[in-house]
């Protein structure tokens, strides 16, 4: 049996989704957001209502935390081009070369490594390698844990 969720870790993977969007579409991230959050109002109200395509789940505004989903496409909106940066030395392929979606996930642990400390360092990294399960390549979440492992280790020696 699963374990349920945090409202945290699906923030995370409401983020993933949304920021994903972002890469793939060219929108702006204030576009994005406010075509996520009327999604979630839509769904709840409209039963007709038909998912954007880029969105990989299901929305439950009831089993997300908003502020810190909020905060996550924030943190990436703001500081995209540094977290580039700081993860370029750890990654075996150009950033250029990674999916969408690896992307992303990165973006999301490296936000969580660098930007908030109230986040341990494992937790960022397993919610990572946990979003590559569900939404990565078949082996994805092993690059995942080895770039986000070897950005918290130069962070946190």
């Amino acid at each position: 049996m699963n374990k349920p969720r945090s409202l945290r870790s699906e923030a995370r993977t409401y983020a993933l989704q949304a920021i994903y969007a972002w890469l793939i579409s060219g929108n702006s991230m204030d576009k994005i957001k406010q075509e996520w959050l009327s999604s979630i109002h839509t769904q709840i109200s409209d039963p007709l209502y038909e998912k954007p395509q880029y969105l990989l789940v299901e929305i439950d505004e009831k089993k997300i935390d908003r502020a810190y989903f909020d905060k996550l496409l924030s943190g990436v909106a703001k500081h995209y081009e540094n977290l580039n940066e700081a993860l370029a030395p750890y990654l075996s392929r150009p950033l250029e070369e990674l999916t969408p979606i690896e992307h992303a996930i990165l973006w999301i642990g490296a936000c969580e490594l660098t930007q908030y400390p109230d986040v341990p360092y494992r937790v960022a990294i397993n919610e990572s390698v946990e979003l590559a399960k569900l939404f990565g390549a078949q082996d994805s979440h092993k690059f995942i844990n080895g770039v986000l492992d070897k950005l918290a280790k130069s962070l946190h020696p």
